[in-house]
């Protein structure tokens, strides 16, 4: 299709109905002359998308100072993250990766108890069958036998532990079927994810 806008439907279709992996997997499929990296232009932006786990450390370890966000993956994503390390480079990255430092020391790292309290609960969600309080949910490890969304589990259990360690105190969204920050952080996850995939497409709805 025209400037490769097949591949933005695709990405952005792909999003909203949950089958990102599917579609990556199909798109990177291994070639015997190129592996798992391709080139594309996607509505006119060059992109290059590669599942080749030696370009994948080079960029998040071996030759991280080589490679940096760059300033259309800010503007998508500065409204939800701003500055932050996510989302910046060069000195406001090293700035926010100074910020956070205190919070990896090796004795924070290994103080495992935070996450266990967590793991429990986790577990405990996963018997009853999910979160208390959604339909069909059981109260007393009985939930056995039944189709259980880990997909959701691990995210709450994420966010959780997450906030509990770096926050000093967890949302419990595990223990709370509607969480408000739970349900507008996954939210707002979905709404730029479209607004990346879309491109040059997504600007009057990003600055709207």
């Amino acid at each position: 299709m025209i400037l490769g806008i097949d591949v933005v439907i695709g990405s952005i279709h792909s999003t909203m109905s949950h089958k990102n992996l599917q579609t990556w997997q199909g798109w990177l499929k291994y070639d015997k002359n190129f592996g798992q990296t391709v080139e594309g232009t996607p509505a006119g932006l060059r992109c290059i998308f590669t599942a080749d786990p030696e370009n994948i450390k080079a960029i998040l370890a071996s030759q991280f100072q080589d490679y940096g966000k760059g300033e259309p993956f800010h503007e998508d994503w500065n409204d939800f993250l701003g500055d932050g390390i996510f989302a910046s480079d060069n000195q406001p990255w090293h700035d926010s990766r100074q910020l956070l430092r205190p919070q990896f020391i090796k004795d924070r790292v290994s103080d495992l108890e935070v996450f266990e309290e967590h793991v429990q609960i986790l577990i405990s969600a996963v018997a009853n069958g999910g979160v208390e309080g959604a339909p069909g949910v059981a109260t007393d490890g009985v939930g056995r036998g039944r189709e259980v969304d880990v997909s959701d589990l691990f995210f709450r259990f994420t966010l959780d532990a997450a906030t509990h360690f770096l926050l000093g105190r967890s949302v419990g969204s595990l223990e709370v079927l509607k969480q408000d920050f739970a349900v507008a952080f996954g939210e707002v996850q979905r709404v730029q994810n479209i607004i990346a995939r879309a491109g040059y497409a997504s600007f009057p709805c990003s600055s709207a």
